[in-house]
């Protein structure tokens, strides 16, 4: 389905779908398959199953995020306006506030991101091979005719 199609569907009937139910944090952590996945969002559950292979940022990064809160990861990206009007239309429900120290960390870094930048062997064997070489040349080309 079109995503504007979308939003506009979720404006023209959101007065008529005020039937949205209350979940626990519990229910919405079971929710943590590609297949059924939901988050946690300001207190609001959202059901992105349908979303999951058109997230601009690719479906690993909501798959990280299944079944849990999302609040501080979504607003540290910042999301265009247009990205939360969308979410606007994966609303479910609502789950109560969720204190703040069973959120996911803020200060959390994927493992990933602290590994630094790995160079095979073979780059670090060339490099002082290539230089020996450069200055060879410049030495033939420079000092062989005095």
């Amino acid at each position: 389905m079109n995503i504007s199609f979308r939003i506009l569907c979720f404006h023209i009937f959101s007065e008529f779908n005020n039937n949205k139910m209350d979940f626990s944090v519990q229910e919405v952590n079971k929710h943590n398959q590609p297949n059924d996945l939901w988050v946690i969002y300001q207190n609001k559950v959202l059901n992105i199953t349908s979303f999951l292979y058109n997230h601009p940022g690719g479906p690993d990064l909501l798959l990280e995020h299944k079944g849990s809160e999302i609040t501080f990861s979504f607003d540290d990206i910042g999301h265009s306006n247009k990205a939360k009007e969308i979410m606007k239309t994966f609303i479910i429900g609502e789950t109560n506030p969720i204190p703040p120290t069973t959120r996911r960390n803020p200060s959390y870094i994927h493992p990933e991101l602290l590994q630094p930048e790995k160079q095979s062997s073979s780059q670090n064997f060339f490099y002082p091979i290539i230089i020996i070489l450069l200055l060879i040349g410049f030495y033939f080309l420079f000092f062989q005719n005095y």
